[in-house]
């Protein structure tokens, strides 16, 4: 059985980008404590859908603030992340088809910036609240399974619906600083099942099926060994 995941999470491109000129300057908010749940809906060729819940293992994500005389943005130069791996097994008519995951990995296509929309807090931090189009989005993944060949599989892939989350942001003598960032990013997927083949032959099992998922992602800084952050 062949298998090609698609998982991820992401970023974002504003279509409105302010003037350099105008935007107060920043240092980069290094997020080295990144994770989350992955929710995984699948069909598969026989049975009831695999339901799966794994979790991102370990990520890195640099953001930066941007303050203009309009709006705040955030400029989101890098995220990487790792999916926990994970396996699915099924038998249909006495085939047994399994797949394990062992490296799933991510990365965000290119810097992207986002505009963020103040909304009321109780803790005494800022929160913006922020929804990009779809369309703006663009992931790089690499895979790699049981089944494949030494080399992982890649691709490019877009959400199927606009991404969410909030940025809280906190000010300190130092100025704005990030605290840390979430993320809710929903993706089309397609598995292509093969078992049961005969050498240069057919498969008795060859299908293509689809499925949804889930990744609710959290970043923020890791306090180091003295408990400030690194």
């Amino acid at each position: 059985m062949k298998t090609i995941l698609k998982l991820l999470v992401a970023g974002i491109l504003s279509t409105s980008m302010p003037s350099a000129a105008l935007a107060e300057a920043v240092p980069a908010r290094i997020l080295n404590d990144v994770g989350g749940t992955v929710h995984i809906h699948q069909q598969v060729p026989c049975g009831d859908p695999v339901s799966v819940d794994t979790s991102v293992a370990q990520g890195r994500m640099e953001i930066t603030p941007r303050i203009t005389r309009d709006a705040v943005f955030f400029d989101l130069t890098r995220l990487d992340m790792f999916v926990t791996p994970f396996s699915v097994e099924r038998s249909c008519g006495g085939i047994r088809a399994a797949a394990s995951f062992s490296e799933i990995g991510v990365r965000l296509a290119g810097a992207v910036r986002f505009a963020g929309k103040l909304v009321p807090s109780t803790n005494g931090a800022q929160i913006y609240r922020f929804v990009i189009p779809r369309k703006n989005v663009l992931i790089y993944e690499s895979v790699l399974d049981n089944l494949t060949r030494r080399r992982p599989e890649i691709a490019y892939q877009r959400p199927s619906r606009h991404v969410t989350g909030i940025v809280e942001v906190v000010t300190t003598d130092r100025g704005m600083t990030i605290k840390s960032v979430q993320l809710r990013v929903a993706l089309h997927t397609k598995l292509h099942f093969q078992a049961g083949c005969v050498t240069g032959g057919a498969c008795a099992i060859d299908k293509v099926e689809v499925g949804n998922q889930i990744a609710h992602v959290v970043a923020s800084v890791r306090p180091s060994a003295t408990g400030l952050p690194d």
